[in-house]
């Protein structure tokens, strides 16, 4: 008896120090999602895409990993990597107004202006102007986008003069 005993405890040993070592991957991409944040901060462009590779690859369903990864990217001149993400952010939540804003900056910087127009117009259609100046990248955003032919260019200047 004694020795099932043992048996027994030595499994459930086993047991909990395996099952202890599995953590969520949802947690674990929230800890790569947090590290990137924080080497973007610092300006650790390749560490910052390093731990948002991470965190996609560990929960694909994050679309802020996605963001966050299409971002940094992009100040990378990534930019069909960049447009990659920002499309699986899309494809995660098609109402991403900085997403399809950021997608636009980086159609710009592609020179296809027909779709970086339309992912702007995408943008102002979700959040209005707020959609374009609300995007990571902020005021580059709003600065590729005025200058892509636009009905509404007058209110992005009022919006810009305000700033």
């Amino acid at each position: 008896m004694q020795l099932a005993s043992k048996k027994a405890f030595l499994v459930l040993i086993i047991a909990v120090v395996v099952l202890s070592g599995c953590g969520g991957p949802t947690g674990d991409a929230q800890t790569h999602l947090e590290a990137g944040r924080a080497h973007m901060e610092a300006g650790q462009w390749d560490e910052a895409i390093a731990e948002f590779e991470a965190a996609v690859r560990l929960d694909p369903s994050s679309a802020e990993a996605h963001f966050q990864l299409g971002n940094a990217y992009t100040h990378k001149g990534r930019l069909d990597e960049a447009a990659r993400e920002f499309k699986a952010v899309l494809a995660l939540n098609a109402e991403h107004a900085a997403a399809h804003s950021n997608l636009g900056v980086v159609y710009y910087q592609k020179g296809q202006l027909a779709e970086a127009r339309s992912e702007f117009q995408k943008a102002l259609a979700i959040e209005g102007i707020g959609g374009i100046l609300g995007a990571s990248t902020g005021r580059e955003a709003t600065v590729y986008w005025v200058k892509v032919p636009q009905p509404h260019l007058e209110e992005a200047f009022d919006v810009l003069v305000d700033l």
